[in-house]
């Protein structure tokens, strides 16, 4: 079992558990195959093989896994649709009308509902790694939507669980500039070749490079107006992968020198060499993360500039700020919006002044912290 990708999330609070306990646990909501008239379930699954029974798998690093089965009927869209025209065709003759939209939905209901016990199944497992140490939990997918299936059913089964995003996004964002830049990168990390930059704007512009060398020029220009939103980075023989700007990890590729690391103990012992091979990579990527946490927070390293913060001051009085701070107060207050490129545009400023600006405008309580969902601010005081 290899991981491939990570959803990370920070413990706010240790899991009052045991494997003994979390087995027990489990047991009640372990997965079981749906009903014929069921369109899906989820379940807690074997995490090392479907031979080996136990639904958690005790590591000597101290990590807990798991895992979650999931089973879902197969509909295609062009079948339910082949068989819905005939019957929309039948009750519209005899109601001598159209049917309305909700009249259709209900007989594509009722249709899917009559297909279900002769669809084919298709099933998932997805990997979750407790890591007691570390006061952390990896979902081994790209998907924050699976990843919190996962975790309300864990809440069911042990009832709480006390997860948080483990980055600060607003840094992590701030991060991945300067590591574009090869500045700051994790301690023993290098760039990759691949990157994705998307402007904070309306418009959203894209710039997408693949195989690339990201120091060059052509790349770099792209830091002027654009923010970065995948970064892939490099551990000398250790991994490859790429963190997004969300704090998730995809595209993991691990080296040869760590998948093969365990080759001399075959396959005669299923359990023993599963269980050696998951040491071997959650270990690994303890030390990954660890880095990239480190150098999130901001830990300075060995000749490193030291960078001086940006002080709360007051708003119209920002001592050692932008000479064009109170300006650009006064624009965004009238304009009743702020975007980086907006100050960017009025004031014909590079990128990464204006942003300096409008994160000035942020920690003195003039603007709101960008939104999850699009990354627009409000502005908070009503006039000057």
């Amino acid at each position: 079992m290899i991981i491939k990708n990570a959803r990370i999330y920070r413990l706010s609070a240790p899991l009052p558990v045991t494997a003994e306990t979390l087995e027990q646990a489990l047991t009640e909501f372990k997965w079981q195959a749906p009903s014929g008239q069921e369109f899906s379930r989820s379940g807690f699954y074997h995490p090392l093989h479907n031979s080996i029974k136990p639904l958690v798998a005790e590591l000597d690093n101290d990590i807990f896994v798991i895992a979650v089965k999931t089973t879902q009927k197969i509909l295609p869209a062009a079948v339910i649709n082949e068989q819905l025209q005939p019957l929309i065709e039948a009750g519209e003759l005899e109601a001598g009308r159209q049917l309305s939209r909700k009249e259709k939905q209900q007989l594509k209901e009722d249709l899917q509902q009559s297909l279900l016990p002769r669809a084919f199944s298709r099933s998932t497992i997805t990997a979750t790694y407790i890591d007691m140490a570390g006061q952390q939990i990896i979902v081994d997918t790209a998907s924050s939507s699976k990843a919190e299936d996962i975790f309300a059913l864990l809440r069911k089964a042990i009832g709480s669980l006390p997860a948080l995003p483990w980055l600060d996004n607003h840094k992590l964002n701030s991060q991945l500039q300067l590591w574009l830049q090869n500045q700051n990168l994790p301690v023993g990390f290098v760039l990759g070749h691949n990157t994705q930059l998307k402007a904070p704007d309306e418009e959203g512009a894209r710039a997408t490079f693949k195989d690339h060398l990201l120091t060059a020029d052509e790349v770099q220009s792209h830091l002027q107006d654009k923010l970065v939103t995948q970064l892939q980075l490099s551990k000398t023989d250790t991994c490859d992968f790429t963190i997004r700007d969300d704090g998730s990890i995809t595209g993991i590729k691990w080296a040869d020198a760590i998948t093969s690391t365990n080759d001399e103990l075959g396959w005669d012992d299923l359990q023993a060499r599963m269980t050696a091979d998951l040491f071997l990579v959650t270990s690994e990527l303890r030390k990954v993360l660890e880095a990239v946490n480190s150098s999130v927070s901001g830990v300075q390293y060995a000749n490193e500039p030291q960078q001086k913060p940006i002080e709360k001051s007051p708003i119209f009085n920002a001592e050692d700020e932008d000479p064009l701070y109170q300006e650009a107060v006064a624009f965004v207050i009238a304009e009743r919006r702020v975007s980086v490129s907006g100050v960017q545009r009025k004031f014909q400023l590079g990128y990464n002044r204006a942003a300096r600006i409008v994160e000035a405008m942020q920690n003195n309580g003039v603007v709101s912290r960008p939104r999850a969902n699009d990354g627009q601010r409000t502005v908070l005081i009503q006039e000057p």
